[in-house]
């Protein structure tokens, strides 16, 4: 069975090779690269030397706004529709009223990735945040949208948080990638698990 990582390896591997690490969105643009599309980039970043570098990407056009959530709020309301929404800040737990509603109409048949740092395993405040964040989430969900969640540990030793991964799509597209979506997420799991579940202690 391959490893886990296979595929991101082999997609960083040109950024590796530079001594580089590739961004989600400069991976995706790649995808639909070799899938024979011509993807348009339309990117915020809230570091101004990252928005900088980003204007050396020719298919990207930087976004002028105050901030991420604003950048989503101007695109929201523009035409035509997006194909694919990718928001990956830290903090969407912390304040989703501001980065997550936005972002959510899209256009009827957009696709929504979105990524949250979870760190309700550390108690108190943070599982209260947690759990608003999913009634809000859940709320905005419409009849003709799925979603789909896959969580991993931070770390294999002490994983007081979670990475997770929310796509939320048309029906007809979350079907066709939920399998493959669910085995790929259980098998990093698993891999993060058993690194950590069992090890052999010498004598010194």
């Amino acid at each position: 069975m391959n490893h886990p990582l296979d595929a991101l390896r082999e997609a960083q591997a040109p950024y590796t090779a530079r001594d580089e690490l590739a961004s989600t969105a400069l991976l995706i643009r790649d995808s639909a690269r070799n899938a024979g599309a011509a993807p348009m980039l339309e990117v915020f970043d809230a570091d101004a030397n990252r928005r900088d570098a980003w204007r050396t990407v020719p298919e990207a056009e930087v976004l002028e706004a105050a901030s991420g959530e604003q950048a989503l709020q101007r695109r929201a309301a523009a035409q035509p529709q997006l194909d694919l929404i990718l928001v990956d800040p830290y903090d969407l737990v912390d304040r989703p009223a501001a980065a997550l509603e936005p972002s959510l109409p899209g256009g009827e048949g957009a696709v929504l990735l979105l990524y949250a740092y979870n760190k309700s395993p550390r108690g108190g405040g943070f599982e209260r945040a947690y759990r608003s964040f999913r009634r809000r989430l859940e709320r905005r969900i419409d009849r003709g949208r799925r979603a789909i969640l896959g969580s991993v540990p931070s770390d294999a030793v002490l994983p007081r948080a979670f990475h997770e991964v929310i796509l939320i799509a048309p029906r007809a597209f979350v079907d066709a990638v939920k399998d493959e979506a669910c085995d790929a997420t259980r098998r990093l799991a698993r891999h993060l698990q058993d690194s950590g579940s069992f090890e052999e202690i010498d004598e010194r």
